[in-house]
Order: structure tokens, then sequence, then C-alpha cells
């Protein structure tokens, strides 16, 4: 009944069920080691306590939800090792067969695709054209270090942009490479923008999806990311703030949701 409900597109409990799956199957090995091994098996009621931490570990993809559950119904350590292992085993067989758990995939099926918690569709259908912003200041390769420092302190954005004389991209200064200096007094009078920018930097093109942007700020731990017309010409449009990118994304999510209602 419970695979026939669930299997079907239906709304049924699942957890208990399939509680009373793995004591069933279980139990059922367990006699049938008995018969075959007497002597050597355990008992079937331990067989039925360990199937029924494997079959909930595989439904919902949590070993460790089923093995503290199980072991805090029993309370008996010799039954947490086979109990690691089935939970574990049947997980990464799960995963192979199916990357989500039976609660995701309701989302994924009947809602819209989801991954950490993000709705995916607005992500990728989304570009950061609109987001765009000139507010952040720029600095030029042979600006002064002081210049670059007064700068930060009259602007709330962490990252700056270093461009060249024909307004490309050529590299950012962050707050990361702006504390180094400021302990070396003799030194930084004598630098400019050039001497202290990272020039490994992540760039953004103005048809890039609200993903695109997310993934590159989150390898390169940032809350800000040039954009520029080519990654060829590099030429400067403006920058991207992770905080635009979410309200957008927020603003989408809320009408995504009205629409449906």
């Amino acid at each position: 009944a419970t695979s026939f409900t669930l299997g079907s597109g239906g709304t049924g409990g699942l957890f208990t069920p399939s509680l009373f799956i793995g004591a069933m199957f279980g139990a059922l090995f367990g006699t049938i080691a008995n018969q075959v091994f007497p002597g050597v098996t355990a008992p079937p009621g331990a067989y039925a306590l360990v199937g029924m931490g494997v079959i909930v570990s595989g439904t919902i993809h949590a070993p460790l939800t089923a093995l503290l559950m199980i072991f805090e119904i029993t309370g008996d350590y010799n039954i947490i090792l086979p109990l690691m292992l089935g939970t574990v085993t049947s997980v990464i067989v799960a995963r192979a067969l199916e990357r989500e758990s039976i609660y995701t995939m309701k989302i994924s099926l009947f809602s819209h695709r989801t991954e950490a918690g993000k709705n995916l569709d607005i992500l990728r259908s989304h570009r950061i054209t609109s987001l765009i912003t000139n507010d952040v200041p720029v600095v030029y390769e042979y600006t002064p270090f002081e210049e670059v420092l007064n700068l930060f302190m009259k602007t709330h954005y962490n990252t700056i942009p270093v461009l060249d004389k024909n307004n490309r991209v050529v590299g950012t200064i962050s707050l990361r490479e702006i504390r180094p200096v400021l302990f070396d007094k003799d030194i930084a009078p004598l630098l400019l923008a050039i001497d202290i920018m990272s020039e490994n930097i992540f760039v953004l093109e103005q048809d890039s999806t609200l993903e695109e942007a997310l993934q590159k700020m989150e390898i390169d731990d940032s809350d800000l990311l040039p954009v520029v017309d080519s990654t060829q010409n590099m030429r400067y449009l403006g920058m991207v703030a992770r905080e635009d990118i979410w309200r957008k994304y927020s603003k989408e999510s809320l009408l995504l949701t009205d629409s449906r209602e």
C-alpha cells in the first residue's frame, strides 16, 4: 500500500512504514540465516533492527538519523557496528540508484528543481544584466595606495576593480589585499594599485545567469564580481553584488509562489 500510494504520486506516511518494512525484511533474513547457519548467527530480532535502519537510511538518505534512532531504541552497543555498515551501505546504494531522497524527489517532480534550498529554475533563467551597478568606485593600475585606502574608507563595498587606461579589468583589490599592507608603514606609501591587486579573478559577462554568478562568488569567496563585455576584451561594464542577486531571487520566488496560488 505504501509503495502504491507514493509511487502513484499520492501523499502518505513514510517514516513508520519504512520502519515496518525494514523490520519485516530484516526478521525474514534473520530467520533464514538462523536456519542455514544455526548457532552462529544473531537472533532474528537483531536483524529486524538492522533492517529498520537500512530501509529508513536508504529512503531518506540520512544514515546518522537511522543509526541514532535505532541505537536509542535498543541501547545496545553490540548492534552499532552492523547498523553502521548497513546504513552507510544502504545510503551509498540508494544514492547510486537515485540522487534525490524520497522527500526531495517529490519536490523536484511536483514543484520546481531545488538544490541546497535554491530554486534553480529562477537562478538559471534570469540574467545579471539588470543587476549591474556602477556605484562601486574604480581605481587604475597606477593609483597610489593612499588613494585606494581612502576609497575603501568612503565606500561600504569591500572589493574595488582595477582598470587599465583602456578601461579593461586587470584585477581587483579587496580588504584581504589591503590589511597586510597597513602594518608596513614604510612600504605602503611606495605602492600602487597594480602592486597589491589580485590578478587571478573571476569575471562575469552581461549575459551570465544568476547561477553562474553565485557559483563564481562562492569559489572566489567574494560578494562582488566585475562584469565585462567579453572575456576576450575585458572592457569594464560594472559590478554585480551577491546581495542584489539574492534580492532578485527573493522577488522572483514570491512572484512564482503568487502565480501558483
